[in-house]
């Protein structure tokens, strides 16, 4: 069925509405409120159900509360009016196509398409623990962690990849990080990823960022919310990804401060949370990689951290953290966080 305007000319926002609805109401009868099937001419998964905007894939009810995942329009189309959007949900429909309101009033092009953002990937690293794997409140150099074609990341609240901005995204549920109120801050998945890229320019990191600050390893037990947490959203993000390469490379791991002064118990419990990761499908053949940390009260767990480092599996190594500058008692730097970014990077270069 032919949707397309020829012309909208300058009416009022309004009379277009009016007009597309009236058009739509003699397709699928004169109950407005009734939907029809999700029309999709430009092929991008998102369309129009006579009522307001919809997504394909079985789904043919009108999404008003789910249309926020960035747009896949992939091709302008020629003869493309105004967004009209009477569902108020900031996608609509422009007389030919879906599109997304907010000042574009055209076909939308691919720039935020998920399959053009994960084309490419050669490396996946998901990062987990506690506060330092949030790494938040972290001061921002725009020359130094400036976003970059190559490194991608997850972004639960959208449920999509995007271009990892310090800036502008928020890459834990129900937080403000690492765009926290509009300021930018730094985090350790970025500076991982970056050293990856670094080390060899032809790669592009797809970045899974978790983390449940202050908690203790037992929060990664079977069953617990920080593994349930790390495998859903895992599971969500390497489905997106191209067929090819789902599944982690490496996991980075940032924990042991809430475990101090408890090193025999923290031994047994971080070898049982390895293997549970290492019996995950999405795992693969991936290595994990542990962090020391610089919170140093007696009885540190970090000589637990140092024996993956010589424990002969082939899939476990280590990085030093101890030492290096802290911004508090218990959280890295930005300095400090683009040190051991580059000390996981060197790591899972010389491992891959």
């Amino acid at each position: 069925m032919n949707l397309k305007m020829t012309k909208y000319g300058f009416f009022a926002i309004a009379a277009i509405v009016a007009l597309a609805l009236s058009a739509l109401t003699s397709m699928y009868g004169s109950n407005a409120s009734a939907f029809g099937p999700c029309v999709d001419p430009d092929g991008d998964g998102w369309g129009w159900d006579g009522v307001g905007s919809c997504k394909m894939g079985g789904d043919t009810t009108n999404n008003t509360n789910n249309n926020e995942t960035p747009s896949n329009n992939e091709t302008p189309t020629q003869g493309a009016g105004p967004c009209v959007d009477p569902d108020g949900d900031g996608w609509g429909w422009d007389g030919v196509g879906s599109c997304k309101m907010g000042g574009d009033t055209t076909n939308n092009t691919n720039t935020e398409n998920t399959a053009s953002v994960t084309a490419g990937v050669t490396d996946v690293i998901l990062v987990a623990g506690q506060s330092n794997a949030v790494s938040h409140d972290t001061a921002f150099n725009a020359q130094l962690d400036g976003s970059d074609d190559r490194i991608i990341v997850w972004l639960p609240e959208q449920n999509t990849w995007g271009k990892a901005n310090l800036c502008t995204q928020i890459w834990y549920s129900g937080t403000w990080f690492p765009s926290k109120q509009g300021a930018c801050n730094n985090n350790i998945g970025f500076q991982i990823a970056k050293g990856i890229i670094e080390n060899d320019s032809s790669r592009k990191v797809a970045l899974i960022p978790t983390g449940s600050p202050g908690q203790s390893i037992t929060h990664w037990d079977p069953g617990q919310g920080g593994f349930n947490d790390v495998t859903r959203i895992t599971e969500n993000a390497i489905a997106q990804l191209p067929t090819n390469n789902r599944s982690v490379d490496m996991i980075a791991w940032l924990q042991g401060e809430a475990d101090h002064g408890r090193s025999g118990w923290y031994a047994g419990k971080l070898a049982n949370l390895i293997d549970r990761f290492q019996s995950q499908g999405w795992f693969g053949g991936g290595i994990f990689v542990g962090a020391t940390h610089a919170f140093q009260p007696q009885g540190s767990v970090n000589g637990v951290t140092r024996s993956l480092c010589t424990d002969g599996d082939g899939r476990t190594n280590c990085v030093e953290g101890e030492g290096l500058p802290m911004k508090d008692l218990a959280h890295y730097n930005a300095s400090s966080l683009r040190i051991l970014g580059d000390r996981f990077a060197d790591v899972f270069t010389s491992l891959r």
